[in-house]
């Protein structure tokens, strides 16, 4: 069964390394930071290197209503593992 990861931070930096290793372990991921241009790019990246299918969520985590409404909307995922690296 595909594992779905879901990686807070995932537009730069550690948090793009970590989609790439588990893109290449064949694994689903959802993938959130501020920046959808930076999300799009990586997610096409992913599907065209790896066939990896990417769910995009936008959430600026430092704020209090955005992690609300980031956890209403994934609510019903299940999900593997979560990798919190979003900095603020």
């Amino acid at each position: 069964m595909q594992k779905t990861i879901w990686i807070t931070g995932a537009s730069s930096g550690i948090g793009q390394e970590f989609a790439r290793r588990y893109a290449k372990l064949g694994c689903r991921l959802i993938l959130t930071a501020r920046r959808a241009d930076r999300l799009q790019a990586l997610a096409e990246e992913l599907h065209a290197a790896h066939g990896t299918e990417c769910r995009i969520e936008t959430a600026d985590l430092s704020r209090a209503e955005e992690r609300s409404r980031l956890c209403e909307v994934l609510a019903e995922e299940h999900i593997d593992i979560f990798i919190n690296n979003a900095g603020f």
